[in-house]
């Protein structure tokens, strides 16, 4: 009696379906509403009931034989003679013929596709009441979780097993084509867990990367051979906290986050560098002089020279580094390669910023990360302005940041008042506060010039990156619209 009210009401709902395709068809919808009768009829199994099967179906063909007499199936239509009824059906049929676009699927692919989204919704509503699965979702939040892919693995096979096995029975084509909605569903559902682990993991390697360097650092270890051997150890681990959140049925990979962490951790160094460039550039420039100059003093031993004579030579070396130094610097400030650099670092920047967006991510104002990308640039303007021979503090980032990011740069066509021009730092030919022994690579009015020219090109980049952000907050509306819905569905589904 259960199975025959569960067929009935499959049935029903089929038939329904049926007549919602059918009646989108303007010509059809008054004939499918005074000429259509619905009578289910369940038929026994032939393979099992083989004689109860012919005698329903004899039954059934005496109705279509007597069509016409009282209790036939047209022998209510008072409309309907018995005389004109072959002519009144084949009209009907004619009709039909003529809608082209009729194509409905045959009764077992029917049958198939209801039940089987029935059961699917039924199955995704079941994975995201799961105690499980709700246990993780809640302890991601917090931190990573230890197995995470291997229990959500587990939770989505268990799912999927129970749809193959309620959906054995009906047609194959139907069968795939269910199961792959419901898994792309449920991956929907845990995409938003997913991406949260992966982002801890990237938050921790991170921290892991900055401690373990400053601690090798501070062991005495060289800073080149301290740097790959931080970054390969750091690489590895969120590697293996990668395939530890693997879900099998997904196809899912890590490479945003990876690409993403390896961006954070060139930049940490990048930041590391400009901070400390040309105390690096002196400590390189010592070593490599005085290495020479010991080679050289080596050497001299052997020969019959003057002290004065080899103090002499050894003077030259010094000067020759240091003018060899100068040199590589200047060809370093070229106005050219300067600006290179600031439009690199600003790209950098950006590119940084995109690669750390995920679609459930509220975005940063784009002014903010336009403001950092320019600071970074004015950083390495300020860098290239002068060689910094010793450990003396300079003025010049101070006084590059308040000129021009404080406020607006006048244009320098424009002519200044008196006023003006004293108390406007850029206009003098000279750096104020700077150490004696520093030499001046570019000019206040240089660094000025290359500002403006900065700013210039990179507004196509600015505008570009808001462009792609504009694209992504319409995605991530859709998404979360499409979200919504598959999660609706599951807690509000029809059963």
């Amino acid at each position: 009696m259960k199975y025959h009210l569960h067929l009935h009401a499959d049935a029903i709902g089929i038939y329904a379906s049926c007549v919602a395709f059918l009646f989108k068809f303007h010509e059809l919808n008054m004939l499918l509403i005074i000429d259509m009768k619905v009578d289910i009829t369940a038929l026994p199994s032939y393979e099992f009931q083989e004689v109860e099967f012919k005698d329903q179906v004899a039954q059934l063909r005496q109705q279509f034989v007597h069509s016409t007499c009282p209790g036939g199936l047209v022998g209510d239509r008072k409309k309907v003679k018995s005389a004109s009824f072959s002519i009144y059906a084949e009209d009907i049929w004619k009709t039909i013929k003529e809608i082209k676009d009729l194509d409905l699927p045959s009764i077992k692919v029917m049958v198939a596709t209801f039940r089987c989204e029935a059961i699917a919704e039924e199955k995704l509503k079941c994975f995201t009441s799961n105690k499980r699965w709700l246990a993780i979702k809640e302890d991601v939040q917090a931190g990573p979780v230890p197995g995470f892919g291997e229990d959500v693995t587990s939770i989505l096979e268990t799912c999927l097993s129970e749809f193959d096995i309620e959906v054995g029975h009906f047609d194959q084509e139907v069968q795939n084509a269910k199961r792959q909605q419901l898994l792309s569903n449920v991956l929907m559902v845990v995409h938003d867990a997913y991406d949260t682990m992966l982002m801890h993991l990237y938050s921790n390697t991170v921290k892991s990367f900055k401690t373990s360097l400053e601690q090798s650092l501070n062991e005495g270890r060289e800073y080149v051979a301290s740097i790959h051997l931080c970054s390969q150890s750091c690489l590895r681990e969120f590697d293996e906290g990668c395939e530890d959140a693997a879900i099998q049925q997904s196809g899912w990979n890590a490479n945003k986050f990876r690409k993403r962490l390896i961006c954070k951790v060139r930049e940490s160094l990048l930041e590391s560098s400009e901070r400390n460039t040309w105390a690096i550039v002196r400590d390189v420039f010592e070593c490599n002089t005085e290495k020479a100059i010991s080679e050289f003093s080596d050497a001299a031993a052997s020969f019959d020279l003057r002290s004065s004579e080899i103090n002499t030579k050894i003077q030259h070396l010094r000067e020759y580094a240091r003018n060899l130094l100068e040199m590589k610097a200047r060809e370093e400030a070229d106005a050219g390669r300067v600006l290179k650099r600031m439009m690199d670092r600003s790209k950098q920047v950006f590119d940084n910023y995109e690669n750390s967006m995920s679609w459930y991510k509220s975005e940063t104002n784009l002014d903010e990360i336009e403001r950092k990308a320019l600071s970074k640039s004015l950083r390495i303007l300020s860098i290239m302005a002068a060689i910094r021979y010793d450990e003396m503090p300079d003025q010049i980032e101070n006084v590059l940041y308040s000129s021009l990011m404080d406020k607006i740069v006048l244009n320098p066509s424009l002519q200044k008042t008196p006023m003006e021009a004293v108390l406007d730092p850029l206009a003098l030919d000279t750096w104020e506060e700077v150490s004696q022994n520093s030499t001046t690579l570019l000019k206040p009015e240089d660094c000025v010039s290359l500002w403006m020219t900065f700013t210039e090109e990179i507004k196509p980049m600015v505008t570009d990156v808001k462009s792609r952000q504009d694209t992504r907050r319409k995605t991530r509306s859709y998404a979360a619209l499409a979200a919504r819905a598959v999660v609706g569905v599951a807690v509000g589904g029809r059963w």
